[in-house]
């Protein structure tokens, strides 16, 4: 199935204590994720919502750039309305990855000094470890079928965000 994500956000809960401008920590990541599938064959999906949560690690160059390297687990896929024999459905594409960005992080000083306004960019590549979908069968309605023939293994993206 060809598709490509046309929306994907993080809102991360960052749990980290600052200990200075040089130091380096790790964290958790908790965020939502909306994506969405595309291509010829997909027809009127609409974007799913789902769950990103993981680990990353702050490397400082020096005060204000650093390295930022993550492990995260994110939820993808779409959902369409069907309907059959009068009945209305949910039918739900979940797409399941491991994914790995490898940010560079540019961050800048506050006046408050627990808030650090961020801009990150840089690329991540993403493993499909499981893929479902529901298949409407007519009279019996959703069941669930794996797709993790049909999906791609691995993907490639670049990230470019800010937070704080």
């Amino acid at each position: 199935m060809k598709r490509s994500i046309f929306f994907s956000a993080a809102f991360c809960l960052l749990f980290l204590t600052d200990s200075g401008a040089h130091a380096q920590y790790l964290g958790a990541k908790l965020g939502y994720s909306s994506a969405n599938l595309a291509g010829d064959d997909v027809v009127n999906a609409e974007s799913r919502n789902g769950v990103l949560y993981g680990l990353f690690a702050v490397l400082p160059f020096n005060s204000v750039v650093a390295f930022q390297p993550e492990a995260l687990v994110i939820a993808k896929g779409s959902q369409q309305q069907i309907s059959d024999s009068g009945q209305n459905f949910t039918s739900k594409v979940k797409l399941h990855y491991l994914e790995f960005p490898l940010l560079l992080a540019a961050y800048f000083p506050a006046e408050n000094p627990p808030i650090k306004p961020v801009l990150f960019t840089g690329p991540s590549i993403a493993f499909n470890f499981s893929a479902k979908a529901d298949e409407l069968i007519p009279g019996q309605g959703l069941t669930e079928i794996d797709l993790k023939e049909a999906t791609k293994e691995t993907e490639f993206s670049w990230i470019v965000g800010g937070g704080v």
